[in-house]
């Protein structure tokens, strides 16, 4: 039997992690892989998940660090209070944003950038 749900596990990890893949790369193959030596329960639940609701499961992956025991209890989170999960979810991206460094601005391409200060007789680098 537990030869059975491993083999059946396999399968639906793989499909979990392919409907959650996302910018962030948060949810690593290591920590899938162990849901599905653990927890095949889980496994199916996000096999469900994944395929009903994807853009549910890229949000929980998303706020996965590294690991197993936290997509479970955000799987739970997400659905006995979506109201707080959404706030949590907020927060993780704004702190995500916050820690990223800012891209520069891009110029147009009839404007060009000076280091240093402008006199009248020229540019005067630095």
């Amino acid at each position: 039997m537990k030869n059975y749900l491993k083999a059946l596990s396999v399968p639906l990890l793989l499909t979990a992690s392919l409907a959650s893949q996302t910018v962030y790369g948060a949810a690593s193959t290591d920590v899938l892989l162990d849901i599905a030596d653990n927890n095949p329960v889980l496994v199916e639940r996000l096999a469900d998940l994944a395929k009903y609701n994807p853009k549910q499961l890229a949000k929980i992956m998303e706020m996965v660090d590294s690991d197993a025991d936290q997509v479970e209890k955000l799987l739970n989170l997400s659905e006995a209070d979506p109201v707080l999960f959404s706030k949590l979810l907020k927060i993780k991206r704004v702190s995500n944003r916050a820690t990223k460094k800012p891209r520069e601005a891009k110029l147009p391409s009839n404007q060009m950038r000076t280091f240093g200060s402008i006199e009248v007789g020229g540019v005067i680098q630095n």
